[in-house]
């Protein structure tokens, strides 16, 4: 850790060598507030002790010093967060944070992609460096003027010192350390070659009062989402928990089965990373709070409109276990408006404002199934279909939004809004009456759907969904690749301790190098199993090449392509693991480099995390990776981002409902979208292209991940039988709607890659609607007949089957790829009521007795069913309809028998490493004194039950009800039951 002493106009900073030795630097002269224009005249000393110096003497060139001013606060006092890790004040145009990271100093002589306004650097020669065997040191004057046009705002002045050593510039503090060879990044290095040295802030010019970030809750994920961020911040800033795009805050608790009781105080999540998103978090902070100087008030306005104010209190302190939070119990569904303002000194006595409005729901939480994939791009010319299904199934008011911003002017967004109320079975579809936006031109898009129900009970069902990615055009012209051959995977190792602390063994693993290919992940492996995807575009033409270069400083260009020196930038990719590996690589090669990244960029040089305003090119990815049922990861980074990677062996993707606590199952498995996009708004000149990459977690045992070229392995097998497509097909087993309802058909496959596709639905009546034809580049689907319109009562029968090069697949758990759908009558007076009876807990070895009537009764006729997981049949049957009553009975035990990945393996005890955060401990500790095996089903599973036959009159008539299964949970709509009123979901 570096320490800052700052008094008298001097600043002394001090901290580690990688040795185990000390430095010391001095800089004097320092002032906190200067207009632009002014000078800049400093004397600065450094020293080195604890190590013999002496035996680089003789390859010591020089060493040097570099500037560089971090914008804290622009000049209308928004917060700037340089790092954008987790956290971003750079955001695409829809409003979503875009990640990065900057490793050293950003001075254009040093190397990286940007620079800052204040781009001072000097070197100082060989004969004025005092070199010894126990240290070495050396001093010089620093004069520097700013800029009269530089822009105002609050700044920390960087100060960085380097040697050249044989050609390579490293960090001093790691000298001479680097000039011996070794594998791998250990913490202590981290500390040394990544610490920042931050002069005490320096207000430059005039500007408003400035602001920090507060967010509210992030320590209480649920759904994917990390707490909710403030009104007054929401269009400056943005959080992802790498899960899913930030939505609206649903507080994982229902007032009437618990008593939701939480502390309500400010968290910072642009200091506090690793607290909060569970990740690395470098030694040093734009903003140094004074906690005890730092107040803010509370003001509540609940659902039915009465206001709690809780006073006023001090900012406590994110890791203490002495200050205390006031905490609220939410009483009452429905939002909350929750007012949290207040005042945040730093430890110079700087006073920021912060906080805002919070908008937080309590609430039972809604979960979506829609038929575009998390990330997937779309076409110019296409339409983004806004229909969902709801779970649970309750005909929720519904609200949806289509936007779309055109590359190069994304000022002039086109937006489509739909409105209406999801069918009783909970599917949601507009209306032909509602506008239909088609994409015009190449872009991105952006998808919001929101869902509310109110029951009888006062029950409050809230969700949120929002989906992003490209619009391509017809001929993408980026072609996005994977990690290449020579990079090697690195392999580490973790040990959790009692205390917290843990070591790392981290298998780490990247995206195949070609798109369509599969990626087989050990089932039940380590803890930290990490998927880094790293990934690269190719562009032919040269122009994005020629983009690039206008914006690289010319030092990241003039990198050293010597591997064999671990401590240079861009040397090594042991010492920065899967981060920014396209910049050093692009560095490496120069004109003859085929692989290049994609960055933002500004008109001036600057980072676009800190100047936003001045960007002029657009370049990220959007990542995406999904499971069937729900998204595991999504970020939208660019080529600077920081260890972009999630683990797919530990965690619940931040609360969400169906994941298993313990991550992906053996058989689970996942459909990943690259979508890279780069825009220049002063040529015109857009790119964008798109990479598809399929997995599968093996079964347990088999403990090797690998690689293969699409339909060469089987995906999974499934009783016994391997699968070597496994499809997502839409109509989805046992969907249920009301007559009048319009389904697109068509599918999503794994491996993600062009084959040939049959879906036939067979009406009630006896005929067809057919649709064949071949799966685009990343294997989607869309019917050339069109969407399927359901205007008949009854059962339909679904047909599928997918092959390529002679391997075949149908919809897992589909005898020969066939299933059934229902559709009810919508003017149907008959109500299927299930027996209130049902289990309220269901554990894994029960059985589900399923029961119920027809009201009015129906005397004659059958009961069909489907139990469904996403994507996925599990079981489906025909029952006997006896005076308008039926029962029939499940085996959960039998399902998860059948389909490895809907249980939590039970034989994982002592596994899971600790955690930071107190909430782990409970946990841990029955896990490790009572070996404690939770086995509970995961995804959601859906029973669809319907009815058809004819009333006392002969005419046909139909009726159905669906219910859900969560983990152990057993949910039925209260429009479903038997007996209303008192029952909980």
């Amino acid at each position: 850790m570096v320490e800052l002493d700052f008094h008298d106009r001097i600043a002394t900073f001090s901290g580690k060598t990688y040795s185990g030795g000390s430095w010391r630097a001095v800089v004097r002269g320092v002032t906190t507030q200067l207009p632009p224009g002014s000078s800049l005249d400093w004397d600065v000393e450094y020293a080195a002790v604890g190590d013999d110096y002496s035996r680089v003497a003789h390859s010591l060139e020089r060493v040097s010093v570099a500037l560089a001013a971090r914008r804290m606060n622009d000049a209308d006092g928004r917060y700037k967060d340089q790092d954008g890790a987790y956290a971003s004040t750079y955001l695409t145009p829809s409003g979503l944070p875009v990640e990065g990271f900057q490793y050293l100093i950003a001075n254009s002589q040093i190397g990286g992609p940007y620079r800052t306004p204040l781009d001072y650097y000097q070197e100082i020669p060989r004969e004025q460096i005092r070199l010894s065997r126990n240290g070495l040191s050396f001093h010089l004057p620093v004069h520097a003027t700013l800029a009269k046009d530089f822009p105002p705002g609050l700044y920390r002045i960087e100060v960085d010192f380097f040697a050249t050593v044989d050609g390579l510039r490293v960090r001093l503090p790691v000298l001479p350390q680097f000039l011996d060879s070794f594998n791998g990044c250990n913490t202590d290095y981290q500390y040394a070659y990544f610490a920042k040295l931050l002069l005490p802030p320096m207000k430059i010019g005039t500007m408003r009062q400035p602001r920090v970030i507060w967010t509210l809750f992030s320590l209480y994920a649920n759904q994917g989402n990390r707490g909710a961020v403030a009104r007054e911040d929401a269009a400056h800033f943005a959080m992802t928990s790498r899960v899913r795009l930030p939505t609206r805050y649903v507080l994982p608790c229902q007032p009437d089965r618990e008593k939701c009781e939480f502390p309500i105080a400010p968290d910072l999540p642009t200091l506090e990373r690793g607290y909060y998103f569970i990740t690395k978090q470098y030694p040093y902070r734009m903003l140094e709070p004074d906690y005890q100087r730092s107040t803010y008030q509370v003001e509540i306005l609940k659902p039915d409109g009465g206001r709690v104010r809780l006073g006023s209190f001090v900012v406590p302190r994110s890791h203490s276990m002495f200050d205390r939070a006031p905490t609220y119990r939410f009483d009452q569904f429905g939002r909350y408006e929750i007012t949290m303002t207040g005042v945040m000194l730093d430890r110079f006595g700087n006073r920021f404002a912060a906080g805002g409005t919070y908008d937080v729901w309590v609430a039972y939480p809604l979960t979506f199934a829609t038929g575009v994939k998390p990330g997937t791009p779309l076409h110019v010319g296409e339409v983004y279909p806004p229909a969902a299904t709801i779970n649970p199934p309750l005909p929720a008011e519904v609200e949806a939004d289509v936007k779309f911003f055109p590359a190069t002017h994304p000022r002039d967004v086109l937006t489509a809004h739909y409105s209406g109320r999801a069918q009783r079975f909970g599917y949601y579809f507009p209306s032909d009456a509602q506008p239909t936006l088609r994409f015009p031109e190449p872009g991105e898009y952006l998808f919001e759907i929101t869902a509310f129900y109110r029951d009888p009970g006062g029950r409050v069902f809230m969700g949120d969904l929002k989906n992003a990615s490209v619009v391509l055009p017809a001929e993408p012209n980026l072609t996005v690749v994977g990690v290449p051959d020579d990079i090697p995977d690195l392999r580490w190792e973790v040990s959790p301790s009692l205390d917290g602390s843990m070591s790392y063994n981290q298998n780490n693993l990247h995206f195949p190098r070609q798109s369509g290919h599969m990626i087989y992940l050990p089932g039940n492996a380590s803890p930290n199993q990490l998927i880094h995807p790293v990934m690269f575009v190719h562009e032919p033409t040269g122009r994005l090449h020629a983009f690039l270069q206008q914006r690289f400083p010319k030092a990241l260009l003039a990198l050293s392509r010597d591997r064999s020196r671990a401590g240079a930038f861009g040397s090594r990719f042991n010492l920065f693991p899967a981060c920014q590996e396209q910049i050093r690589r692009y560095a490496r090669g120069g004109d003859e480099a085929a692989d290049l990244p994609l960055v933002s960029a500004t008109s001036l040089g600057y980072s676009p995390y800190e100047y936003p305003e001045l960007v002029t090119q657009r370049g990220y990815y959007y990542i995406a990776t999904s499971r069937p049922g729900f998204p595991v990861f999504f970020t939208i980074s660019d080529s600077t981002s920081l260890d972009i990677y999630w683990s797919n062996a530990f965690g619940d993707y931040a609360g969400t409902v169906g994941a298993a606590k313990r991550g992906d199952q053996p058989g689970d498995v996942t459909w990943s979208l690259v979508s890279a996009f780069f825009a220049d708004q002063q040529s015109g000149a857009a790119y964008s292209g798109v990479y598809s990459v399929g997995g599968s977690t093996l079964l347990r045992g088999e403990t090797c991940p690998y690689t293969t070229p699409p339909f060469t392995r089987p995906v999974a097998a499934i009783n016994g039988e391997e699968m070597y497509i496994y499809a997502g097909v839409g109509p989805a087993p046992g969907a249920m709607y009301e007559t009048g309802a319009v389904k697109g058909v068509g599918s999503v496959v794994v491996p993600m890659a062009a084959h040939n596709v049959e879906i036939i639905v067979r009406r009630p009546d006896g005929s067809t609607f057919e649709c064949r034809g071949r799966a685009d580049s990343v294997g989607n689907f869309t019917c050339p007949a069109g969407p399927l319109v359901l205007d008949q009562p009854g059962v339909y029968r679904v047909y599928s089957r997918f092959e390529e090069n002679g391997r075949v697949g149908t919809c897992p758990g589909a005898p020969g790829g066939s299933y059934q759908i229902y559709a009810v009558d919508r003017d149907s007076p008959y109500r299927v009521l299930f027996a209130d009876d049902l289990p309220r807990r269901l554990k894994d070895q029960d059985k589900l007795p399923v029961s119920g009537s027809v009201n009015p009764a129906i005397k004659q006729g059958a009961v069909y069913y489907s139990v469904v997981a996403p994507g996925m049949l599990l079981d489906e049957g025909r029952r006997p309809l006896t005076d308008g009553r039926f029962s029939f009975d499940l085996f959960p035990a039998e399902f998860s028998a059948q389909f490895t990945n809907l249980q939590d393996q039970p034989d994982l005890p002592n596994r899971e490493p600790l955690g930071l955060r107190p909430a782990h401990w409970p946990r841990f500790l029955r896990t490790l004194f009572r070996g404690e095996r939770d086995r509970r089903l995961t995804d959601t599973i859906e029973v669809a039950v319907f009815v058809e036959g004819r009333d006392a009159d002969g005419r046909p008539a139909t009726a159905g009800a669906k219910f859900i299964l969560r983990g152990d949970e057993v949910v039925v709509p209260p429009m479903f039951l038997a007996r209303r009123g008192g029952r909980r979901p």
